[in-house]
């Protein structure tokens, strides 16, 4: 094993989170791209990985289909992507076999590692929890060396997710003033979903469980503040995903809340708020993830297909973009209100809307 340093996190900022989460995938990724390499080389000779780009390439041409090749066996999209579409690769030979689910698996770090490099909002201390139990299983499944260094990373996020760790600090260590970049007033927030920016609203207002808003300062239930579409809207949201507790609204009618142990943007309260602009790969995603099987929309778990019988003409026209869209088998996630996209390699991809009462029963809320 190559000696790469995996960073330890010293607390919950982004910087810290994405340090971690990019040395794990890095550290992965080169101690399966020497395994691959050394075992490819004694059997096919030091030009293998070139020799399976170009018929990789060639395939795809003669099938017609795009094909983004790679330029490194330390690429983890590569050691990933290479065996989970070629069911006959000869790099399936250097990763586990009969492990079920083991290449989905797979599929779902690479399809997050491409989420936390194109949207900020995942460098958080949660975000990174739900990241390195997966690299911890792939490591361990995979019997790499550097899995007990991710157990110990693993560690260490959970005590500062749960508030247990505290970095040493060095008097002649020089800490940066923090700046807050709420000095001129609200910040326009990036999507219901996304990492709150800037500081949290000064009205305070307590969800209760039966849906009632109560503001502590007025001593009563604001609900009728809301406008009917916000009501239909975020109320439903909050139930599934803050059910109780506290939010934050700022000055704009933005609407903050702690989900998950950090500050997001949930929705927006009022006559007065602004109307977003959002950003549809920041925003709340549900937990199911779906795939195109070359005929049909999956749901990856269950196994079932997406019936269109009876599906709206939005539904149906987001349907048929699918293929071009987004390669057969690769993960496909849903917005928490209705709009698919997917996470590739060469960036996210928006595929469109979606109308609930045309999808999956039962897969609308979290």
């Amino acid at each position: 094993m190559a000696d790469y340093e995996i960073f330890l996190p010293e607390d919950s900022s982004p910087g810290s989170c994405i340090a971690t989460f990019a040395t794990c995938l890095n550290a992965i990724g080169l101690e399966l791209g020497l395994r691959i390499n050394s075992g490819m080389t004694t059997q096919f000779g030091s030009t293998w990985f070139n020799e399976l780009e170009e018929l990789r390439v060639e395939e795809a041409a003669d099938q017609g289909r795009p094909y983004r090749r790679s330029w490194s066996y330390y690429d983890i999209s590569w050691i990933v992507n290479e065996p989970f579409h070629n069911s006959q690769s000869p790099i399936r030979k250097f990763l586990p076999a009969g492990v079920k689910g083991f290449y989905d698996d797979l599929k779902d770090m690479v399809s997050m590692r491409n989420q936390w490099f194109h949207d900020y909002s995942h460098h958080s201390i949660s975000n990174l929890k739900n990241a390195v139990s997966l690299f911890r299983y792939v490591a361990q499944v995979c019997e790499l060396e550097l899995a007990s260094q991710i157990v110990e990373v693993e560690k260490r996020v959970v005590d500062i997710s749960n508030g247990d760790f505290k970095k040493s600090t060095n008097s002649s260590e020089f800490e940066a003033e923090k700046v807050s970049i709420n000095n001129q007033g609200p910040v326009k927030q990036k999507a219901v979903g996304a990492v709150w920016i800037a500081d949290p609203g000064q009205r305070k207002l307590e969800l209760k469980e039966s849906g009632a808003l109560i503001d502590p300062a007025q001593k009563k239930n604001v609900i009728q503040e809301m406008t009917e579409a916000q009501k239909a809207e975020y109320l439903p949201l909050w139930k599934s995903q803050i059910r109780k507790g506290w939010l934050f609204v700022d000055d704009w009618g933005q609407v903050g809340s702690y989900v998950g142990g950090e500050l997001r943007m949930v929705g927006l309260f009022g006559e007065n708020a602004i109307e977003l602009d959002e950003d549809p790969f920041s925003k709340f995603l549900l937990p199911k993830t779906y795939l195109f099987d070359g005929e049909s929309i999956v749901d990856r778990v269950s196994g079932e297909k997406l019936s269109l019988d009876s599906a709206d003409k939005v539904t149906a026209s987001t349907v048929k973009r699918v293929p071009q869209l987004v390669g057969a088998n690769e993960p496909i996630r849903c917005t928490w209100d209705g709009e698919l996209i997917h996470y590739g390699d060469a960036g996210p991809v928006y595929v469109g809307e979606i109308d609930f009462d045309s999808w999956f029963d039962g897969h609308k809320f979290f």
